[in-house]
């Protein structure tokens, strides 16, 4: 007779064997492995064990908190021999014994060859149904407590109602949110070795999944129909529950009867006559059915929370990226003097400022507000920020590189993004060129105090293929400035659901003649602040002061 190895598991209910059927013979918490351990402390694929001829090698598979035979940790390959005791992670759980026993102690023992699963049926644990629903039920909510990942409390689940109802498959479905029985989707199918089954709805009953959602009571059928195709399939008992919808509060952290039709159905089938029939079954089934809804609930919020801190970290990187992408916030190189600021309303916005020194000389600066919020919008005016730097350095004028950069965007064909700009260019000697792509106007601050509005331009860039643009020219004289601003400067609300506007701009900038750029620009942000106090804001701030110093300065 040959040799056969297992692994012998102690638990509430009872001892049970899992031979070493396949190799290399995984072990850890992911539902795939041969030997699921679904504990917090144990890694996703913490061990394997391997056959090498006559011998039996375990290995650790750099698991957080270790293996251990004989409560020493091993570090490599490691021989088992015959009554070992292995213990993977926490010492808090009695260890697994390893065994190498013949086929005909095995057999005696109804734990032989491949068909060995840790399950009552196969451990011959037919003892009252009713003591046995509860040991599981028993063993179910615990594991389904410390379950975390959505789909290994699933496969708990599945595994668990398998064992209970002593069953060949389970399946557990659930409905789209606010769906109907019709909306039923296969999120997880196990079988009674606690493998994962492929999901082909036709092998299974669709009709009894759809009353027990339907009705939200236990459905059970000891003679399936020739009808609904299942004979074919040798199913002939089927128990169904539905998983009712729970709620959570501070007062019943376990959860509580939510009002509203099931979040789904636990479903499991056999091919023999009266075996899912017992009343105590049914009583443990439906238990185990509303237990698994909390926990599935429970793992679903977990994932909502581990999503958001997901995408929380990666806005903060995706907003640290955009800010390293925008040129230093302040310049000075004679007769040149600039500050910028930008203040997106959400983690990343779609406002930018960018400025760039010519070949000859010259300073190009602008300021862009991109349609839209969030990520789209910053991915595009990054890449308005490259593509206009590229048309400034030709020196054409502002004019032309808008209609080059227009004409540039509507060949990438980005639908429903387009940018207002304003751009300018100012020379040592102060003559400066502006034109605007549908933005706000640009101001100057003469040194007579006078506001001069600059406008010119022409229409947003990509989206108009036609558009053409103009630009008009000043001459500045020195100490005064350039003022360019996104629309959330002047539409910043406060509480009472008014506007900052132009007005209460031009009273900011109307003693700033001959300041520097840095002041004129923080006392115009703490103007937007103290206007809007708390009052949350719906759209970014960005602001831009260029001041030009002389050229003998």
């Amino acid at each position: 007779m040959s040799d056969v190895a297992r692994l012998v598991i102690e638990d509430p209910a009872g001892p049970t064997a899992r031979v070493l059927d396949r190799f290399p013979f995984m072990i850890g918490r992911l539902p795939d492995n041969a030997l699921v351990i679904p504990e917090p402390d144990v890694s996703r694929q913490h061990a394997e064990i391997v056959q090498e001829g006559n011998a039996y090698i375990l290995r650790d598979r750099n698991s957080t908190f270790g293996t251990f035979v004989n409560d020493k940790k091993i570090e490599g390959d490691h021989r088992l021999a015959h009554g070992d005791h292995i213990r993977f992670g926490s010492p808090r759980r009695p260890p697994v014994e390893f065994q190498v026993v013949t086929d005909e102690i095995t057999s005696r023992f109804g734990v032989g060859g491949a068909t060995l699963p840790a399950l009552p049926e196969d451990t011959k644990m037919r003892g009252q149904v009713s003591g046995r629903s509860m040991n599981l039920l028993g063993q179910a909510l615990r594991a389904m407590a410390e379950g975390r990942v959505l789909e290994e409390v699933l496969a708990i689940v599945v595994d668990q109602a398998v064992a209970l109802a002593g069953a060949e498959r389970g399946f557990l479905m659930l409905a789209a949110d606010g769906g109907d029985s019709a909306t039923l989707a296969i999120k997880m199918a196990r079988d009674k070795r606690r493998r994962t089954l492929p999901d082909d709805g036709s092998k299974r009953s669709h009709s009894i999944p759809a009353r027990a959602f339907d009705s939200g009571k236990l459905a059970f059928e000891n003679e399936v129909p020739e009808g609904r195709n299942t004979i074919v399939e040798g199913i002939r008992s089927v128990l169904c529950a539905p998983l009712p919808r729970v709620r959570f509060s501070s007062g019943a952290p376990g959860g509580v009867p939510a009002p509203g039709s099931p979040i789904g159905v636990l479903y499991v089938d056999s091919g023999g006559f009266g075996k899912l029939e017992d009343p105590d079954l049914h009583n443990a089934f439906e238990q185990l059915a509303a237990e698994a809804a909390v926990a599935i609930e429970n793992a679903r919020l977990y994932r909502e929370v581990e999503d958001k801190k997901q995408l929380e970290a990666e806005l903060k990187v995706a907003a640290d990226l955009q800010q390293a992408l925008l040129p230093p916030s302040r310049f000075t190189q004679e007769p040149f003097e600039l500050a910028a600021m930008t203040e997106p309303c959400r983690a990343i916005g779609g406002d930018f400022y960018e400025y760039t020194e010519l070949r000859s000389g010259a300073l190009g600066f602008a300021l862009g507000d991109v349609s839209g919020k969030g990520p789209p919008a910053a991915l595009m005016a990054a890449m308005i920020q490259g593509i206009l730097n590229s048309h400034a350095e030709e020196e054409t004028g502002p004019a032309v590189a808008l209609e080059r950069l227009n004409h540039t965007l509507l060949r990438r064909s980005i639908q429903s993004r387009f940018a207002t700009i304003a751009f300018a260019i100012v020379g040592k000697d102060g003559r400066l060129w502006v034109s605007s792509a549908g933005h706000n106007p640009t101001y100057v601050l003469r040194k007579d105090g006078r506001i001069e509005s600059l406008d010119k331009g022409g229409l947003m860039v990509g989206i108009f293929p036609d558009a053409t643009y103009e630009e008009e020219s000043i001459q500045l004289e020195p100490g005064e400035c350039v003022i360019l601003y996104s629309d959330g400067v002047t539409e910043a609300l406060n509480a009472h659901g008014d506007q900052f506007e132009e007005e209460r701009l031009k009273a900011c900038l109307a003693d700033a003649f001959d300041k520097p750029a840095a002041d004129v620009l923080d006392h115009l942000v703490k103007a937007v602040h103290g206007f809007a106090g708390e009052h949350p804001q719906a759209d970014d701030i960005t602001a831009l002061v260029f001041r030009y110093r002389g050229a003998s300065a």
